[in-house]
């Protein structure tokens, strides 16, 4: 064990295969973490989208006469503040 050690500090092929190793190492870590943090945002996209789509489904109800304001909040899980403000949003970048 100890040739072993020492081959791997004190020669440069050691050196080299050490360095190797964790280059690896590295890389594999961070293809992990990439790919952790495209499926966070992909689900928050996902969930944005839903979002968004059932607001604007909601204030489709609400121009038709369907739903009432406080009804659409409520159907949503808003304030009616909250509703308001976010219909005055969507209908903005329409």
């Amino acid at each position: 064990m100890a040739d072993r050690m020492r081959f791997l500090k004190e020669t440069d092929e050691g050196v080299d295969k050490v360095c190797e190793i964790m280059e690896e190492f590295v890389a594999k870590r961070e293809a992990r973490a990439e790919a952790r943090g495209e499926a966070r945002g992909e689900a928050r996209g996902e969930a944005r989208g839903e979002k968004k789509g059932r607001l604007k489904t909601v204030i489709s109800l609400l121009k038709k006469g369907k739903l009432s304001e406080a009804e659409a909040a409520d159907e949503i899980g808003m304030t009616l503040e909250e509703f308001r403000n976010n219909m005055e949003a969507c209908t903005t970048l329409q």
